[in-house]
């Protein structure tokens, strides 16, 4: 759901530019990424991340273009991801398996207080606990 508002905001709010991508290795092992864009304002934003060596990814593209919220710049995705968001799956999952989800555990409550609801079940029940020590 998160993705969703963020791609709302994006979709009305949100600026195109290029972004580069360069990575610095730290040892055999471990690269230093740098990305960095230049915002709309003249400020730059840059992240860095340490990570398991993949340069092979950042040369296919070392240069790519990203949509982000001016005010928000972290809040950035790659174009291509955003152009290939769907919707869809957020509303799928609200209603396919987190609807099933829901309605067990609903299920589930309104059983208990129907049982724990009459007085005969509520004394077999407090006897049943008692019995168990």
């Amino acid at each position: 759901m998160k993705e969703t508002i963020l791609f709302k905001k994006l979709k009305n709010d949100g600026i195109v530019t290029k972004a580069t991508q360069t990575c610095l290795p730290v040892n055999r092992l471990i690269v230093k990424y740098v990305f960095e864009f230049e915002l709309t304002d003249g400020r730059k934003f840059v992240k860095t991340t340490t990570t398991v060596d993949e340069r092979d990814y950042v040369a296919e593209k070392p240069e790519r273009e990203i949509i982000y919220l001016l005010n928000h710049p972290e809040n950035y995705w790659e174009l291509e991801e955003y152009e290939n968001y769907s919707v869809i799956g957020d509303i799928f999952f609200f209603f396919g398996p987190y609807g099933l989800i829901g309605t067990w555990v609903c299920y589930g409550f309104i059983r208990i207080f129907s049982f724990v609801r009459w007085k005969n079940n509520r004394r077999e029940f407090i006897k049943s606990l008692q019995n168990y020590d």
